[in-house]
């Protein structure tokens, strides 16, 4: 009888803790986003830096990137996220490291960068663990780095090197902490990192195989900014996406939802006309709500932020195909702006529902941001559905 309650007991407990493991699991996989906007490869990043992230087209040496999260992806080979006082991550699917080749896998990560980002070793032992099953090989190297975004703003950071690589084809990812040593670094954010360089994974290695590596490399020196290229392609026939955004003044194509359509969506064209922010936006607000027209009387801009307005045309009326305009970040998502996070509510500014000119939407913009994304239409799977403005202030004023 003895025995059985031993073993009764010995059971609870085991499926207790396989229970908290799988309930800790959990936990952690909800700490962390899945990417896969590099072509043909997968990882984990944290959310809580997600969130607090303004999406961002390229690296500009007029501005300030201190203090705050900022995030940038090409589409196709390339990924960073940063904050200076705190995290860097990018991710390659371009190098050409060849590790499982090198008979001195330390100093063949030294002789390359990363986008720019160069690496050094810790001390002269290497630390790093190596799996090889098959045709699949991984390597994850402690390394350091010193890093620079523009001319002006840089710091140290210690992390992870990661490398993968399947059938002959590789991608590579840095991930650090602002600091100067590894083992200073507390036993939180090294379990972040580690958990961030193992989450990188092949996905499809045929997506890999007709990329261009990059060998145009310095042949000397370890130190550099980050080699990062504008996000954004040409432009042609109406068509936009994140990667393709239209600027005020050109017209782009949309699908809306359609109460009249058989398939739900009909397509239409708009054109961003002109931007109008300060005093002009707040006057244009004004006598629309005074006109007896609006069902929303004038309210000022929340605190921290600014009415923005924009006037626009369309090829069908609001009346016969309503589009939809949101304001997002450059990258599709909520407009986030120094961890400011903004609604993508619009307002209309429609004297007469017929007409297809002279139309005007409003809406509310975080005090100092300088660019963010205007969506029109209704998005169905991706952005390639919708018209994408990239509203420049500076540029617009």
């Amino acid at each position: 009888m003895k025995k059985k309650w031993i073993a009764v007991i010995t059971a609870v407990c085991m499926i207790s803790l396989f229970g908290c493991l799988h309930y800790l699991h959990e936990m952690q996989e909800e700490k962390y986003t899945v990417i896969t906007s590099v072509n043909g490869v997968e990882f984990d990043v944290p959310k809580n830096y997600l969130t607090q992230a303004t999406a961002i087209t390229g690296i500009s040496d007029d501005e300030d990137y201190g203090t705050y999260t900022y995030v940038y992806s090409d589409g196709k080979s390339t990924y960073l996220l940063f904050d200076m006082d705190q995290i860097i991550m990018i991710v390659d699917n371009q190098t050409d490291y060849g590790l499982q080749n090198s008979t001195n896998i330390g100093e063949t990560i030294t002789e390359k960068p990363i986008d720019g980002v160069w690496f050094n070793l810790e001390d002269k032992a290497d630390q790093y663990d190596m799996k090889i099953k098959n045709d699949a090989y991984r390597l994850i190297h402690t390394v350091r780095s010193d890093v620079s975004v523009t001319e002006n703003q840089g710091g140290t950071f210690v992390g992870k090197f990661a490398n993968v690589s399947v059938s002959g084809v590789e991608c590579s990812m840095f991930v650090g902490a602002r600091g100067e040593c590894y083992s200073e670094l507390d036993f939180d954010t090294k379990r972040m990192l580690e958990h961030i360089a193992k989450s990188l994974n092949i996905t499809d290695h045929t997506a890999l195989s007709n990329v261009d590596i990059n060998t145009d490399l310095p042949v000397s020196g370890r130190k550099g900014k980050l080699d990062i290229a504008d996000n954004q392609g040409e432009i042609g026939n109406k068509y936009s996406d994140i990667y393709h955004l239209l600027a005020v003044g050109m017209t782009g194509t949309y699908l809306a939802y359609d109460k009249n359509s058989e398939f739900s969506l009909s397509s239409g064209e708009i054109t961003v006309e002109q931007l109008y922010t300060g005093e002009d936006a707040i006057d244009i607000i004004k006598a629309y709500c005074n006109s007896g027209k609006s069902m929303r009387k004038y309210m000022e801009a929340p605190e921290g932020f600014s009415w923005h307005v924009i006037k626009y045309s369309l090829s069908q009326s609001q009346k016969d195909l309503y589009t939809n305009i949101k304001i997002e970040g450059l990258d599709g998502n909520r407009l986030v702006y120094h961890g400011v996070s903004c609604t993508s509510r619009t307002y209309d500014i429609i004297y007469d529902w017929n007409k297809k000119n002279d139309l005007y939407c409003y809406y509310a913009v975080p005090n100092g941001c300088k660019e963010y994304m205007l969506e029109c239409g209704n998005r169905y799977k991706s952005t390639s559905e919708t018209a994408c403005y990239r509203i420049n202030i500076v540029n617009s004023e």
